[in-house]
């Protein structure tokens, strides 16, 4: 792997483990240039952080690292199986069969050490990645057990490539994961690298199908070309690729906590996003659906009023702010950008009963109504998270560009900066 500033976090990661644990090289590390930087036998520890730090590892550090009490397949199923408790979205997934599909996708999943080194950190050192890459995985091998006569192999490779899809943030600043920090141009390019870094540690292994590398680079390419790293379209995305997107949107919905029944609010995600959803993904979806039982009972939380309608306020601000400056906003191509996708998003909204225009004349008996409320939070949040993956998109097609022309572009600058503030976006 080569030396850049993501190593360096990583690097951090693997010495605070080293801290806690014993992890030990099993062969030597040396810099690119052949120079041996560590022996065989030695024992991680902070002290070594400045010398590893300051030079181009070879080979990865992953591949001469052994941890105590490192990940295995039997370990990765154990943690899977303590998401599975009763009061978990997860549990009602589990029926015996599902279970027993899981299970014996475990007991066939082989871990190169590599991995199992790079997961046994994640789960020491970011353990929300660790759940959340259990948890795509998990559904991942369900997903892809539907399909009629698919090969064992087939669900085994679905689960490596979720429980892994995720471990390049391992490589990224933990501080651009903060909700109070804003992030620099820096950090975005760096964050959106994460699926590229993935991808590259699974290229250099022998044993990996090409297929599961390809799933991780695209893990956030959508049907639509909005996604990165590469804004491809549906024709161009891998059938590994389009489980793992329905995965993790499916492990992100139930990890949520919600007044809304869980089937309720996947079906009201996925109307809002019907834009972008191909035929090629229909199967996966209803699958993901099929999954959720009707009568899942909801979180048990109050649904306040005020935070109810606060995202659509929100919404609503940066769509008249957008509507007032467009005619005046110089760049047609940045122009047209904006101006397809807002109008994407408020279609959105109309196919789920929210107009943005009108928001304040529902009826206020409805208002009223626990699950009326429930379901308008779940919209205000939908709407909010594409608002942002809105503003994403175009920092990464013209940020530079943006920023660099500041003064012609002051009216975009203006609205992009609001938008992406405490003001607009919760």
């Amino acid at each position: 792997m080569t030396h850049n500033a993501e190593d360096i976090h990583y690097l951090h990661h693997v010495t605070n483990l080293g801290e806690r644990v014993q992890v030990v090289t099993h062969q030597p590390i040396y810099s690119i240039t052949g120079v041996k930087l560590i022996d065989v036998g030695v024992a991680i520890k902070r002290d070594l952080m400045d010398k590893l730090s300051k030079h181009h590892l070879f080979p990865a550090i992953d591949e001469c690292l052994t941890a105590e009490n490192s990940v295995s397949s039997q370990s990765l199923w154990k943690d899977t199986e303590s998401l599975l408790t009763v009061g978990s979205n997860f549990f009602s997934l589990m029926t015996p069969e599902n279970r027993a599909v899981v299970s014996q996708a475990y007991q066939a999943l082989y871990l190169p050490p590599m991995i199992a080194f790079k997961l046994t950190v994640a789960r020491e050192e970011r353990p929300d990645i660790y759940q959340h890459s259990l948890e795509v995985g998990l559904l991942a091998a369900i997903l892809q057990s539907q399909v009629p006569e698919v090969a064992q192999q087939s669900i085994v490779d679905a689960l490596f490539t979720g429980v892994f899809h995720d471990m390049g943030l391992l490589h990224i600043d933990p501080q651009i994961f903060r909700k109070d920090a804003p992030l620099s141009e820096e950090s975005r390019h760096h964050l959106y690298s994460h699926p590229i870094i993935g991808h590259l540690i699974l290229e250099k292994l022998k044993n990996i199908d090409s297929a599961i590398s390809l799933a991780v680079l695209q893990h956030h390419e959508r049907l639509d070309g909005s996604g990165y790293p590469r804004g491809l379209y549906a024709d161009h995305l891998g059938d590994l690729g389009q489980i793992l997107a329905v995965a993790e949107l499916g492990a992100t919905l139930m990890a949520q906590k919600t007044s809304l029944p869980m089937k309720r609010l996947v079906e009201v995600v996925l109307r809002m996003n019907a834009d972008k959803i191909h035929s090629l993904y229909a199967g996966y979806l209803q699958s993901l659906l099929n999954l959720i039982p009707a009568a899942q009972q909801p979180d048990d939380q109050a649904v306040l009023k005020h935070d109810i309608l606060s995202p659509l306020i929100r919404l609503a601000i940066s769509l008249n702010h957008w509507q007032a400056i467009r005619e005046e906003a110089l760049f047609p191509e940045v122009v047209e950008f904006i101006s397809e996708r807002m109008e994407r998003l408020t279609h959105a909204l109309a196919d789920v009963g929210v107009d943005l225009n009108y928001w304040t004349t529902y009826d206020e008996n409805l208002a009223e109504d626990p699950g009326i409320l429930a379901e308008i939070e779940c919209i205000g949040r939908e709407g909010s998270w594409q608002l942002c993956a809105i503003t994403q998109e175009l920092r990464r097609r013209w940020g530079s560009y943006l920023e660099q022309n500041s003064a012609s572009c002051r009216l975009i600058l203006e609205w992009l900066s609001a938008t992406e503030s405490n003001k607009t976006l919760n």
